[in-house]
């Protein structure tokens, strides 16, 4: 007897939220196996904190506030910062990509359904 097809599927979300979103659809669709993770340039888990006098609030950097994601230390963030996606230095017209990746093991017949859920719920692939 021959296995299913399954087919993976891996799209980037600006906030983590909204993957956790799309990955309790995608389940509730019965649409394979899901899971959310976060994606950094920094393969350290470490983080400076800093606090942000006018909120109050931890900030790590200019990466933190438009990509939420941060370097282990100031030579990763700026290193991280100096990504368009952070800097706005580049001339582009799409969004930024954001740094929460959903992967998901879809079976084949379900391809359609699952890509059109992801979209939906802003998924980029």
């Amino acid at each position: 007897m021959q296995e299913p097809r399954q087919v993976t599927l891996i799209a980037r979300f600006r906030r983590r939220q909204e993957a956790e979103a799309v990955r309790q659809q995608l389940q509730s669709a019965k649409c394979g196996e899901v899971a959310v993770d976060r994606l950094s340039e920094d393969p350290s888990t470490l983080r400076e904190e800093r606090i942000n006098p006018s909120t109050g609030n931890e900030f790590a950097g200019l990466a933190d506030l438009t990509m939420d994601t941060a370097g282990s230390d100031r030579s990763a963030s700026i290193l991280l910062a100096n990504d368009p996606d952070a800097s706005g230095v580049a001339d582009t017209d799409r969004e930024p990509l954001g740094t929460a990746v959903l992967t998901a093991l879809v079976p084949a017949e379900q391809l359609e359904e699952a890509r059109q859920i992801i979209k939906a719920g802003g998924g980029q692939f």
